[in-house]
């Protein structure tokens, strides 16, 4: 995989529960990973523990200062602050490439149009370089979303099939 991309797992008190490290091995990612938590994580140390120098904790107060979150009750308890952290993270480990994924993903798979069928790939470090790659020669392009199985409730007549369009997590 490229040096100057890494995955970064999203997760927060579920050190037990991520589920994505798993996946994206077994499906053939060899490339730079790692687990992002904030500082108001309980179970931080139990993260430290269980994956040794792919931890990553950033300051939500911090990055709460720069984000709009459009909260009215200013519990933070939303995914946006680690989101919108993964940015500056990204940069401070010199990479230029990076991909958001939740902690609970237990499959990557082809979806075959106008067929029930999928298939798990084995190499995503072809498949996330050839995002990468897609990106760096059309500049106007700054984000790519993959499509969740949910994106597919209601088949090929489901809003996000039909209108081609998918939300950017």
């Amino acid at each position: 995989m490229r040096d100057d991309f890494v995955t970064f797992i999203l997760s927060h008190r579920r050190a037990d529960h991520v589920k994505t490290v798993r996946t994206l091995e077994r499906c053939g990612y060899t490339g730079d990973w790692r687990i992002i938590i904030d500082d108001e994580d309980s179970t931080a140390d139990e993260y430290m523990r269980r994956y040794p120098g792919r931890v990553i904790v950033f300051s939500k107060s911090e990055v709460a200062k720069k984000t709009d979150a459009m909260d009215n009750f200013g519990n933070h308890k939303t995914i946006l602050y680690a989101r919108n952290a993964c940015f500056d993270i990204a940069a401070q480990l010199g990479k230029k490439f990076f991909l958001e994924l939740d902690d609970d993903y237990i499959g990557i798979e082809y979806h075959c149009r106008h067929t029930r069928h999928t298939v798990e790939p084995k190499n995503l470090d072809t498949i996330f370089g050839a995002y990468v790659e897609f990106l760096e020669n059309c500049p106007q392009v700054l984000t790519i979303a993959m499509a969740q199985s949910g994106d597919f409730t209601g088949g090929d007549m489901s809003d996000s099939v039909r209108k081609r369009w998918r939300k950017a997590m």
